[in-house]
């Protein structure tokens, strides 16, 4: 069987337990700083779930303040047709009034004159 160098080079009881204890110290430290990042992964994870259920929430209420936005928008211009609509019955309602109002009218005294010229002349 060939040994390499590296396998035949022997080391002192000692050395190889510092370097055990070493590698031990770098192994435990690894691991917890593995912990830890899991930790804020999982606290980061936690976070961005919220923030989709927040997006979730955000784009739904928006869909149906859209449609609320929209229907009172027609109910808008539908008032402002009925608007200009009564708002030109007016105008004629007035102007009505106004060519009555523009029509002489008898007196009380002159009506029952008028009244007892009709009797008088059936």
């Amino acid at each position: 069987m060939a040994f390499t160098q590296a396998a035949l080079t022997l080391r002192h009881p000692d050395d190889l337990d510092k370097e055990k204890t070493a590698c031990i110290e770098q192994v435990n430290q690894a691991q917890s700083h593995l912990i830890a990042v899991q930790e804020e992964l999982a606290a980061i994870k936690g976070q961005h779930k919220c923030a989709t259920e927040k997006v979730a929430q955000l784009e739904e209420a928006l869909c149906v303040a859209c449609e609320e936005e929209q229907k009172l928008r027609s109910n808008i211009e539908a008032k402002l047709t009925l608007v200009a609509i009564i708002e030109q019955q007016v105008i004629e309602k007035k102007q009505a009034l106004a060519n009555l109002e523009a029509i002489p009218t008898l007196s009380q005294d002159e009506a029952e004159k008028l009244k007892e010229h009709e009797c008088d002349a059936l």
